[in-house]
């Protein structure tokens, strides 16, 4: 089989979760199993990029799955660019015109024509786009016209500093496909259902795949186990309460709220996207209790603990926290979970095997965790979610 060539790619990312955006790439080029390099990526500014170079096969796989980019572009002026980037004596106030001459030479003008399969249009993510456009139509030489409705090919430019990126748009991402399965667009809905694009990204992250065995060990409404499943993995779920897997049995007086109608339960969502055969079990299980899952049988634990102070665990909280530093009220009702969670895992994991959890902290306050025996932390990112409180999403992997 011959081996296919590696070429660079430009990812424009989304202004969306920007703390996930580099663990989820990363995770993603990983289980693609193919030989990558990142050069560079860019999350700090309006427009959001990674600079890749990999087999186009590992690109197709990143693009499937990936919640976090948009679109690929074959990136055609990256040698260029790398040679000026020596230069010292370059401006660095220079106008897109500017940028342009520097980003270009004969040698990335003729590859351009040479991909230019038909029709074509020039999509530039950059200041003054006339003048770009404008410029590059009186470079291009191809016997093809601009076309904006219907093009077989587009030319993408994206500005930077110094410099514009310039290439061919490789391929759009399957983000809006899996945008599909939000919340909103369930028979059941819980109360505090997870953001569909958070479960994804957080399964990416893991490593969630066809060949996955996932369990959920505070399942709520299922939302984890919903991505986890469409992911391709065989998911398990458990809640302490079992009101949170069946809709009310009287209908809400206002008939536009959709949490928990009648006659819904968790197996609705499975059913409705036809993944109900990749449902092991979903039951009623305390997490403090007895373990349900033999040794070495899971493959991911994925979870978001409750929130907030609760009686049933006041007498399972320690003044020493072995495994998180950090003492704000929002982070140590939380402490008792994850350090169940973190010894269930010793035990039910297989080798390599993954818990990524969720633990809510003040705003503008991250918690650290401690060195964990056996233990590998793999990632971390935060999600803001009001100006009292956020979460940050820790992945560790187990060492056996």
């Amino acid at each position: 089989m011959k081996e296919e060539n590696k070429q660079t790619f430009v990812l424009l990312h989304v202004d969306r979760y920007n703390s996930f955006i580099q663990p989820e790439l990363k995770s993603l080029l990983d289980s693609a199993q193919g030989k990558y390099l990142i050069h560079k990526t860019s999350i700090e500014r309006e427009i959001k990029y990674s600079i890749v170079t990999a087999c186009p096969s590992t690109i197709e796989h990143v693009l499937e799955k990936s919640m976090l980019i948009s679109e690929a572009i074959t990136m055609l002026n990256y040698d260029l660019l790398e040679k000026r980037n020596n230069d010292t004596n370059e401006s660095t106030n220079m106008n897109i015109i500017e940028k342009l001459n520097r980003s270009l030479n004969a040698d990335v003008i003729a590859n351009i024509n040479s991909k230019i399969e038909g029709n074509y249009k020039i999509d530039c993510i950059c200041s003054s786009k006339p003048q770009a456009i404008e410029y590059l139509i009186k470079k291009i030489c191809v016997n093809y016209r601009v076309d904006l409705n219907n093009p077989a090919s587009t030319i993408s430019v994206i500005e930077d500093d110094e410099y514009c990126m310039v290439g061919m748009l490789y391929k759009k991402s399957n983000r809006k496909e899996l945008l599909k399965y939000s919340v909103k667009n369930r028979k059941f809905i819980g109360n505090t259902s997870m953001d569909n694009e958070i479960s994804f990204i957080i399964c990416n992250m893991a490593g969630v795949s066809e060949k996955t065995i996932l369990w959920d060990c505070f399942a709520g409404s299922g939302s984890i186990l919903l991505s986890g499943a469409l992911c391709g993995a065989m998911v398990a779920g458990t809640d302490i309460n079992d009101k949170q897997f069946r809709g009310r049995e009287v209908a809400h007086t206002n008939s536009r709220i959709k949490t928990q109608l009648p006659n819904t339960n968790i197996y609705s969502n499975f059913d409705m996207y036809n993944i109900i055969d990749k449902v092991m079990m979903i039951g009623v299980h305390d997490i403090f209790s007895e373990c349900l899952f033999k040794e070495n049988t899971v493959d991911v634990i994925l979870c978001d603990p409750p929130y907030g102070e609760r009686e049933t665990i006041k007498k399972k909280t320690t003044e020493a926290n072995e495994y998180v530093e950090g003492n704000d009220k929002y982070l140590i009702p939380s402490v008792p979970f994850f350090g169940r969670v973190i010894e269930i895992g010793r035990s039910v994991l297989k080798s390599k095997g993954r818990i990524g959890i969720f633990m809510p902290h003040t705003t503008g306050t991250t918690p650290k965790l401690r060195e964990i025996k056996g233990f590998t932390q793999v990632a971390q990112a935060e999600q803001y979610l009001n100006s009292l409180y956020s979460r940050t999403f820790f992945l560790l992997e187990i060492n056996k």
